[in-house]
């Protein structure tokens, strides 16, 4: 009793002697934080700081305020008289109390036994993306970002853990619990190619987002089955919070520009090489008088490529609405992105608005909504088109690289070396018009049934319209044109997706249970209306008016629809926090598959233990966590069309009648597909290893995994079957993949106190796939654009996916190769062959190099080949693996800075031992006549006897000629200073004078440096999107931009 009133007497007297504290708690940005706790040291008493950062608290002159907030570093400050004490609390280092979203639900990342990679907002805004596929670049370990195509809105083909389906490895992405059809648009003309399409996910407003999480072990996919074979991208867009309504405004305005030019012949070297082609061919030269003047450089150059490409500008405003009480918190956000891309007469201009409620009812039920709407209007020309000239539709970058450069701009065709059309013709007669409106609504509802058990059902519904126009002006030549043609393209995409869910949460002592249980059920509907006319008289009304049309193509409808039935459950089981478990299974039935194979099971099992939780572990000095990890599972891949099981009829017309003039087309139907009734679900087993890392406090954090996945049972779309089943092809379940390969992600606080700040982010990833069975030895695949046979690349049991086939370069024959030379002086030897270039001539006894294209060849300055099967002749058994597609490894590393009210970051990525097919030099480096590569001046002459390039002829031109070998392909290994970015906040005593919460302004430049070796505009890219079976091919299309922004931040 007596201790009792000592102590009451000690408190009495402090009480009497305290003094009233008063004071703001901000974060770096200088935003007062609500819900901070303010405590006395070794006490009860506390306060919690008011929805503007405020707090007051009695404290005495002896007390020590402890200030402490989740993801913020607790901070402990000595009253010592002060009766105003103002706090900024700095970001933790401490990565382990972290909630990570995972699928259906979160889990505390000292609890996770999956591989999951996190990416916050800030790190994806920086890049200045349109799309959030293309800001997932370089920024996680074991994700492979190729940007295909720099077309404003155009998509990225993303890779999780390297290659996964013949059918694309594209992964699933999940936007606030909604999984979204990804299909970028079909292209309108079939000379485009896939990678310029616009893709579904640039309608989606990056700066709404508020973190994304990648899930990539079958652990952490399992739970989405069907769809996560490929890994998943968990998308989670921001909500209000806690406090007063705030507004956020950022506004920002930039140029882009073309960041490398190809380097072409000028007009002097290019009439030089011409003529000289021309001669070697056998044919006669070009004027004497023409060709002085070239010899002399005194010939105009002019640069097709300034008339074709400008300087972009982009324009993005984001403003949002947000706050909230304990009862309801709203976000409302709206964005304007207007861009003018570096292609003249091409742009992209979306606005979008976003309303995100959350709400609570009563003590056990609460509401939500997440409603998005996003407009999209996107003019395009001609920039990422093929070969085929024909249609007028061809590329007209490819028109720039191609045409003389001594034809001015005013030439016509056929004109001073003007092939086809000239690109401003190009420029001006393919006119491509979108405009795609998105609706993705979600509604919500839990219902917590007792402490730690719930339910939630959650509706959604996304609804994709798309209006694609086409229209060639009559300004095109007519014979590489249909004198007015449009095209429409109408379609809609519509998904319906329910999903309930049974969460429980218990803890028991020292047994900790998370589970989940779920149904849902998903209906997908697509449906288009394409039509086509040509013959107009004039372009006056466009594709407004079909009737006045010459020619009118077959209207083309069509319709499709899917359903999936999902049953799925999640266990997460921890003992004392150091022994973890999780289970994972789902069922899905799916109705793309044969009756008999309509449903699969999807399980995974990993195991976690935290063995710094060991009592041994804690006197190891420097080390503060370490986790081990090992899982196995399965997922799936239903990534087919609908009805891909089943028989399917095709209709035409077809003339009858007697042959006496009394003939009528009549319809006929016909199947056009044989049906496959064991058609089953493509299945995709992974077993990883790994660890987590924490050293120093965990103010460094290195997460390492070890995976191995096979998918069997691979979708094979169009397979070639025995002509005598009445069918070509059909679509099976084929052969086997496997993936090896390593993630290495770190994590650093290297510096972090009031004034200074360095936190440095980096991954390390390498990634092999190879084929182990199919049906045959080979299967022909690649790019084929009339001028290789079978195409540029092989699928072959036991070599990597993606490997170029073709033949090997052996040097450039000489002189001292044929017998007529030998025993001659140089001068002799020279004098010999000028006598006559086109001659040919007899290879030495016991000549061992390589073989020119054909006998016909024999001479000096001809391009050799390897002879492998060492027959003497140049054939289709001399080709061979050339290059490979996927690359050796990729990495990017991230460093940013806050030096006071001053913060600074870099972002560098890279991807090594790459290699591209470069198309465009099938024509650029043929060593005929046209416009070349400036390097073609390096070309083998009788004075400069190259061993590197061959002499030019004009006989090389066109695909007769053409041979597809390792001379088209090159290194695309980059490192790319991606991005940089340098902001400044203004003091406090500033914005609080202009009643403002905060004021920043911040300069960013992105794609500023990109080192290679590789001769295109840019070695990110995938001239065929997401195609696993083309990986790896350029062909001069629309170039990724350069881009520097400036802009502003308010918050108020």
């Amino acid at each position: 009793m007596k201790n009792i009133l000592i102590v009451l007497t000690v408190m009495v007297c402090k009480l009497s002697l305290a003094q009233t504290i008063s004071g703001i708690v901000t974060d770096k940005n200088n935003l007062g934080i609500p819900g901070v706790t303010v405590q006395i040291k070794d006490t009860n008493i506390g306060v919690v700081t008011n929805f503007d950062g405020k707090y007051t608290i009695k404290a005495s002159s002896d007390d020590i305020l402890v200030f402490s907030f989740i993801g913020t570093e607790t901070q402990e400050i000595p009253v010592n008289g002060d009766t105003i004490i103002n706090v900024t609390l700095i970001e933790s280092a401490e990565f382990l109390d972290e909630v990570v979203i995972v699928g259906y639900g979160t889990v505390k990342k000292s609890d996770l036994t999956g591989s999951v990679s996190s990416i916050k907002a800030e790190d994806i805004i920086k890049q200045g993306a349109i799309s959030i596929d293309q800001a997932l670049a370089g920024k996680a370990s074991g994700v492979q970002v190729t940007q295909g195509s720099g077309v404003p809105g155009s998509g990225a083909s993303v890779k999780i853990r390297g290659i996964n389906s013949m059918q694309g490895s594209e992964p699933l992405y999940v936007i606030d619990g909604i999984p979204i059809d990804n299909t970028s648009l079909s292209p309108i003309v079939a000379e485009q190619e896939s990678s310029s399409q616009i893709s579904p996910l640039s309608m989606i407003n990056p700066s709404d987002v508020a973190s994304i999480e990648i899930l990539k072990d079958a652990s952490a996919t399992a739970i989405y089955g069907s769809r996560g074979a490929n890994g998943v991208v968990l998308v989670t867009t921001k909500s209000g919070s806690l406090g007063k309504g705030r507004i956020n405004i950022d506004s920002e305005n930039g140029v882009m520009e073309l960041p490398t030019k190809i380097n072409l012949l000028n007009s002097n070297n290019y009439w030089v090489l011409y003529n000289e082609a021309r001669i070697n061919a056998g044919e006669p030269g070009i004027d004497p008088d023409l060709l002085l003047s070239a010899q002399n450089n005194l010939l105009p150059t002019y640069n097709w490529q300034d008339i074709v490409f400008q300087t972009g500008t982009t324009s993005n405003h984001n403003i949002n609405f947000s706050g909230g009480n304990k009862d309801l918190k709203y976000l409302l956000s709206t964005n304007l992105f207007d861009g003018k891309g570096i292609v003249k007469q091409t742009d992209f201009n979306r606005i979008s608005s976003r309303l995100n409620l959350d709400a609570n009812i009563n003590s056990k039920i609460s509401v939500g909504s997440r409603l998005y709407f996003a407009n999209i209007n996107s003019n395009q020309r001609s920039t990422t088109t093929n070969f085929n000239a024909n249609t007028g539709t061809n590329s007209l970058i490819m028109r720039a690289l191609v045409t003389s450069p001594y034809a001015d701009f005013d030439s016509d065709f056929d004109e001073e070396g003007v092939e086809y059309y000239t690109p401003i013709e190009a420029l001006e007669g393919n006119l491509y018009e979108n405009v795609i409106s998105m609706f993705i609504g979600n509604v919500f509802a839990e219902y917590k049934i007792s402490d730690g058990l719930s339910f939630k059902s959650n509706f959604s519904f996304q609804d994709r319209n798309t209006n694609q126009r086409f229209y060639q002006k009559n300004n095109l030549p007519q014979a590489y044109s249909r004198s007015g043609w449009a095209k429409t393209n109408d379609s809609r995409v519509n998904v319906f997706t329910n999903t309930n869910t049974l969460n429980y949460i218990k803890n028991i002592r020292k047994h900790n249970f998370n589970a989940v249980l779920g149904q849902s059920i998903e209906t997908f509907k697509f449906s288009s209306l394409m039509t086509s006319n040509a013959g107009f008289e004039n372009d006056l009304l466009l594709f407004y008016a079909p009737n006045t049309a010459e020619f009118n193509d077959p209207d083309l409808l069509s319709y499709s629809d899917s359903k999936l039935v999902s049953f799925f459950g999640r266990v997460n089981y921890s003992y004392e926090n150091k022994w973890l478990l999780t289970l994972t299974g789902r069922i899905d039935g799916s109705s793309k598959f044969a009756e008999n194979n309509k449903f699969g099971f999807f399980p995974a099992i990993a195991l976690g233990y935290n063995i710094s939780k060991e009592d041994f572990f804690q006197d190891i000095e420097g080390i503060s966590n370490l986790k081990l990890r090992l899982s196995y599972g399965l997922s799936g891949n239903q990534s087919i069309q609908p009805y891909q099981s089943l028989d399917q009829l095709a209709s035409d017309t077809q003339g009858f009648g007697d042959g006496n003039g009394g003939e009528t087309l009549n319809p006929i139907f016909y199947n056009s597909q044989l049906a496959n009734k064991n058609l089953k679900w493509e299945t995709t087993t992974q077993k990883n290893i790994g660890f987590d890392l924490g050293l120093f406090n965990n103010s460094v954090e290195i997460n390492f995994d070890y995976y191995n996945k096979d998918t069997n049972d691979l979708l094979v779309v169009g397979n070639r079957i025995p002509s005598h089943s009445g069918f070509t092809t059909m679509t099976e379940n084929l052969g086997l993949m496997r993936t090896k390969g390593i993630d290495l992600g770190i994590n650093a606080f290297l510096i972090s106190n009031e004034n200074f700040s360095w936190k440095m982010t980096g991954n390390f990833s390498k990634s092999e796939t190879k084929i182990i069975e199919m049906g045959a030895d080979y299967i022909e695949s690649g790019y084929n654009n009339g001028w290789v046979s079978g195409g540029t690349q092989r699928l072959i049991v036991g070599e990597e996916l993606g490997v170029f086939f073709g033949y090997k370069t052996a040097g450039i024959s000489q002189f001292d190769d044929f017998q007529e030379f030998q025993g001659l002086t140089e001068q002799e030897k020279i004098d010999l062959y000028y006598s006559n270039p086109s001659a040919t001539y007899t290879y030495i006894d016991g000549y061992s190099g390589g073989v020119p294209r054909s006998t016909s060849h024999y001479r000096p300055g001809e391009q050799l080949y390897a002879d492998l099967n060492e027959d003497g002749i140049l054939s289709e058994e001399d080709r061979g693996v050339i290059g490979h597609a996927q690359p050796d490894f990729y990495f990017g590393i991230n460093n940013s800075f806050a030096i006071g009210n001053l913060d600074f970051s870099f972002f560098i990525d890279g991807v090594i031992g790459q290699d591209i097919a470069n198309v465009m030099n099938f024509r650029l480096m043929d060593f005929s006549w046209g416009q070349k590569l400036e390097s073609s001046v390096s070309r083998w002459t009788p004075e400069n006897p190259s061993s590197e390039y061959p002499r030019v002829d004009a006989g090389n031109f066109g695909a007769p000629a053409f041979r597809f070998s390792d001379r088209f392909i090159e290194d695309g290994s980059y490192i790319r200073l991606q991005n940089v970015t340098l902001g400044y906040t203004l003091p406090k005593s500033i914005s609080d004078k202009l009643k403002l919460d905060l004021l920043k302004i911040y300069i960013s430049g992105s794609n500023l440096l990109t080192i290679s070796d590789y001769s295109g505009y840019n070695p990110d890219v995938s001239l065929t999107g997401n195609n696993t079976q083309q990986m790896g091919h350029d062909s001069a299309g629309y170039p990724l931009a350069r881009t520097y922004r400036l802009g502003v931040t308010l918050k108020f």
